[in-house]
């Protein structure tokens, strides 16, 4: 199930904040930066409510440090935690039930499968989260931020994703075409290259 309609009145089932909302917010400008700034203003609000896990924390400070920029990765790291309910552990068993997703659905990231198993390990349905890959997970309802910032109807946003779907597959099967066609090329090794701390948020898998 994706892209549920939302009720922002009710807070009986809080979301789980994945981690590009913030990133997107904080980046630079793209199709979810607005949308994403409007779901921040909506947790601070109190309009809804959000919980996350160490693991999305986890993925904050990797992010900004890789980058070396430090002074981000601290006001996101206490700016994320501040706009959480709760941040919920992950222990063996959320990694064993991520195991069992990825077994299910290879094409899913790691850090996907973990918040996944997370989420039904504490009984939570619906996500926040830019990531499309969660609409393949089995009791998970992705909430894209477009919708419920009100930049996006339903289904529109289902046309645009399904076209965005086949223009991946058409991609990769060319991409495995070529491979098969080519010598592998040689590697670019850019040692002291510092990626910007607005570039997209990273999706592990895609």
């Amino acid at each position: 199930m994706t892209n549920e309609p939302v009720d922002t009145d009710s807070r009986t089932e809080p979301y789980f904040l994945d981690t590009n909302i913030l990133m997107y917010a904080i980046g630079r400008d793209h199709p979810y930066k607005a949308p994403c700034i409007r779901i921040l203003e909506l947790i601070e609000d109190e309009a809804i409510s959000v919980v996350s896990n160490v693991e999305v924390l986890q993925e904050i400070l990797h992010r900004y440090r890789s980058l070396r920029e430090y002074e981000i990765a601290s006001s996101a790291f206490l700016h994320f935690k501040a706009l959480c309910d709760e941040i919920l552990p992950v222990g063996e068993v959320d990694m064993d039930l991520a195991f069992r997703i990825l077994e299910g659905a290879p094409e899913i990231s790691v850090r996907d499968a973990v918040h996944a198993a997370t989420m039904l390990n504490c009984g939570l349905e619906k996500i926040l989260s830019a990531d499309a890959h969660f609409d393949r997970i089995d009791g998970i309802v992705r909430i894209d931020p477009r919708i419920l910032s009100g930049e996006a109807d339903q289904e529109g946003l289902v046309d645009e994703e399904a076209g965005s779907q086949d223009r991946q597959s058409e991609a990769e099967a060319v991409q495995a075409g070529e491979q098969q066609e080519s010598e592998p090329a040689e590697q670019v090794q850019a040692e002291g290259a510092q990626e910007s701390v607005l570039e997209e948020p990273e999706h592990e898998g895609t």
